[in-house]
């Protein structure tokens, strides 16, 4: 295994595991309702303090990563080794950790909009603190605005470029501006991880 390829290989594989153990962890915590325990997340009342926000917040978050690892993993891994390719070419080629910022920055951005929609929605009473609707009107929407998703242009992008990212890795970086190509394909990298997700 190349040297780049098992540095990012172990890296997920070990947020993967952090991640699932801090799930574990609040899994533990909340089945045996032990509210004071260190960095667990379930704010029991409308009332949250700043704490409670981030703890949350925190839980999304690493819910993100657990989830989405395993998933993205192959991308970044093709995305490593054409950039390997790239280099051994005298190629324009950007760093996988820009990929990865792209990834992480979305995960964190919907991570902050999920906390913060629960916490409108707890606090308006159409939420319980366990995480469960209050009624069938608010849950029925929630499932009839993810299958309307399912028909939008913007799904059909992303499913696009998800299916055959090979194709954007090996069409970017062919300019003959050197200095602004590098920069594009940093950004485009980015960028991509955004829509990807």
């Amino acid at each position: 295994m190349k040297k780049d390829r098992f540095i990012i290989v172990s890296g997920l594989f070990v947020l993967l595991i952090l991640s699932w153990l801090y799930i574990i962890y609040l899994n533990r915590q909340m089945a045996i309702m032990n509210m004071d325990a260190f960095l667990f997340a379930m704010p029991m009342t409308p009332a949250w303090t700043a704490v409670d926000f981030w703890l949350l917040f925190l839980m999304w978050f690493v819910m993100m990563i657990a989830m989405m690892i395993p998933s993205v993993a192959p991308l970044i891994l093709i995305f490593t080794m054409v950039n390997r390719q790239k280099k051994q070419q005298k190629n324009p080629f950007v760093s996988t950790g820009y990929l990865l910022t792209g990834y992480f920055l979305v995960w964190l951005l919907f991570s902050l909009g999920a906390t913060s929609l629960q916490w409108l929605l707890q606090n308006i009473s159409l939420l319980n603190p366990e995480m469960a609707t209050t009624g069938k009107v608010i849950g029925g929407s929630i499932l009839i605005a993810a299958g309307l998703f399912q028909f939008t242009p913007l799904k059909q992008r992303c499913l696009n470029n998800c299916r055959t990212p090979i194709d954007l890795f090996t069409a970017i970086g062919k300019k003959e501006d050197q200095e602004h190509c590098e920069w594009e394909l940093k950004m485009e990298s980015i960028a991509w991880a955004a829509v990807g997700s």
